[in-house]
């Protein structure tokens, strides 16, 4: 399955949330506007995964680009 929502993140550059709106709309000649409502917080979170066909992909453009090992030059 493709995945099509990025992960939720709330951090001091931006913010990913997910909310699930739910109107209730009764068939009345009285009753006008959106209706009823409840929010829902949705929360999407990755899982880590072992893909093995990427490690063979990996390996061959590491060694086109001929690295030994997959290291920063730099790290702050």
């Amino acid at each position: 399955m493709v995945k099509m929502f990025t992960d939720s993140a709330d951090n001091t550059l931006f913010k990913i949330e997910y909310i699930l709106d739910v109107f209730v709309k009764h068939q009345s000649k009285l009753e006008f506007g959106m209706g009823n409502s409840v929010s829902f917080p949705i929360v999407v979170k990755s899982e880590s995964q072992n893909l093995p066909w990427v490690s063979t992909k990996e390996q061959t453009w590491m060694m086109s680009q001929d690295i030994q090992a997959w290291e920063p030059l730099m790290s702050y």
